[in-house]
């Protein structure tokens, strides 16, 4: 086994089995787990996806936001166990990276929204299931299994 091969190996273990598919233009809401002292929280970032980057475990997202008048951007990486990803809206991109939104705020920011046919949603869900395993079913219970009759 060549260090390349082994290495492929020890980041797919690491890797999330389920992403949302998005795009640059997308609005995504991520929850990020922020421990402080022995306490943890979930902080949620919602912004659009400015540019996307890399593949494998070291992906990241690049998501912007104006918030309080300013503009704010922060960089994910996408297989970190300490956040979540969920796709809010679709939004309509022309370019790789949406470098345009930097030092705007309000109407200049907008991106179209792109509304997807029942068929088309369907696929997108297929192909997010078709990439991760499924999840093993559990056995029941013998007390789930046999229906307990009323006394009365």
């Amino acid at each position: 086994m060549t260090q390349n091969q082994l290495i492929e190996k020890i980041e797919a273990k690491q890797m999330k089995p389920l992403i949302p598919s998005f795009k640059v233009g997308d609005t995504l809401k991520v929850s990020i787990t922020i421990s402080e002292g022995g306490k943890e929280r979930v902080q949620v970032y919602e912004g659009t996806v400015v540019k996307k980057k890399g593949r494998g475990i070291g992906e990241t997202v690049r998501v912007y936001r104006v918030h309080h008048g300013h503009g704010t951007e922060k960089t994910f990486l996408v297989h970190s166990p300490k956040i979540q990803l969920e796709v809010t809206k679709r939004g309509v991109a022309r370019k790789a990276s949406l470098r345009r939104f930097v030092g705007k705020v309000g109407k200049a920011i907008r991106v179209q929204e792109r509304f997807m046919t029942p068929k088309k949603a369907k696929e997108e869900v297929v192909a997010v299931t078709k990439e991760a395993p499924a999840p093993k079913a559990e056995p029941k219970s013998e007390s789930e299994e046999k229906p307990q009759a009323d006394s009365e």
